[in-house]
Parts: C-alpha cells; structure tokens; sequence
C-alpha cells in the first residue's frame, strides 16, 4: 500500500498544477487515506476552477422556441403539439457548461462515502455552481479527453476525478455509490510511472527521459 503522503509527492511532480497557490499547503496536512487526500485536492481545484469559470462548449439542444433560433424541426413539432402554445420546436447550438467534463465534477462532488462530513459539506457548496449540468453515472465515462490551451486546467481535475472513479466505485444501491480500497489500482501505477518521467525529466534534463514505445514481436508459442 503506498503512503498518502507519497502520493501527493508522485502528483505533484507528475501535474505541474500542484505548484499553484492553494494546493502547496496541502502538502503538509496529514490525511488518513487517499479519498480524502483527493477530495481535498479535488475541492481546491474546482474551487479555482469556478473563480476562472467553468468550462463551456457548443453542445446541439432540440427545444421548442419562440422566437425561432438555429433548424426548424417540423416533425417533432407537430409530434409535440408545441403550436398549441405558439413555439416551434428547433434544433441549435448551445454554449452550455454541461460539458462532459463538468457533468463528471458534478457527479464526483455527489459521492460522500469514505470522505469527512467537514469536507462533504464544502462538497455541496461547490454544487451550486453546477446548477445547470447534468450527473452522470460515473461506471460508464469515456476518460478520452481532448485537451487544448482553452481547458487545460481541466487535466488535473480529470486525472483526480479518474483516480478516484475508474475502477473504484461499487453499488450500495440503486442510488448511492461508495468508494472501494485503492490497493493493486492500475491507476496508481500508471501515476508512479508518470511520476518516475517527471521527476527524471526535472532532475535529470541530460538523460533526455521519454515514455518509450516498445513495438513487441511476438508470436503465438503453441503454433
């Protein structure tokens, strides 16, 4: 079982993000396990996240209108009987913070197992700022994300976000979700072999450290 104190150390060198104000203190706080380690770094980093603003994107919504805006959908106008009430159902583009992204902050935010009642309730008040983004069932992401200059403080928090989901969460319910042991997570071990790169490439610039592709020949032994 690696140390909580340990872990901080291997994400800080592996996300340069932890080098802002507001996450150093948190190097010298002891924790009692790694959810709570991550939800207190979970909470700093939507909480500087919000005071940026929360990331928004174009996301395609069908609803009925009055006035009209973006495509007219005929069909599912007469279908929903909106005339009734004088719109028209249209389909167009939304700058919308329910985002992929902010949809898995949200439903992050919603789990309370494992975690300390002091840092739940600074949980739900951070959930205000998702008013207007959905929850999503956390088993079934994509961690698939495209990253560009304009949400590039979204890769820590989805990094966090993974670490304490993917692969750790199990049914209590059909409406709860609690977290599970992080022993013999191939998430942490991803974390230390991203660890090891940062840390050679800051301390050891002339060994030129890079994650090698290895492209392996093998063939099937029984044939």
């Amino acid at each position: 079982m690696i140390p909580v104190k340990n872990i901080y150390y291997m994400l800080a060198y592996a996300f340069h993000f932890l080098r802002e104000n507001g996450y150093q203190k948190m190097g010298r706080e002891d924790f009692e396990d790694v959810n709570e380690l991550f939800a207190a770094i979970l909470i700093q980093g939507i909480t500087l996240q919000v005071k940026r603003g929360l990331g928004r994107e174009y996301i395609e919504e069908t609803a009925p209108c009055s006035p009209l805006k973006g495509k007219i959908d005929l069909p599912q106008t007469f279908r929903s009987k909106s005339l009734i009430k004088k719109k028209i159902v249209c389909t167009y583009d939304e700058f919308s913070v329910n985002t992929r992204m902010n949809q898995i902050l949200k439903s992050v935010l919603l789990i309370r197992s494992g975690i300390s009642l002091e840092r739940q309730k600074r949980m739900r008040f951070l959930l205000m700022y998702f008013a207007n983004v959905e929850e999503i069932d956390l088993r079934k992401v994509d961690w698939r994300f495209s990253f560009s200059r304009v949400n590039q403080s979204y890769r820590f928090l989805m990094a966090i976000c993974r670490l304490l989901c993917c692969g750790q969460l199990q049914g209590t319910s059909s409406d709860a979700l609690r977290l599970m042991d992080f022993r013999d997570s191939r998430e942490l071990s991803a974390l230390y072999e991203n660890f090891l790169l940062s840390y050679y490439r800051r301390h050891f610039p002339q060994l030129h450290a890079n994650a090698s592709y290895i492209d392996w020949y093998l063939t099937d032994a029984c044939s």
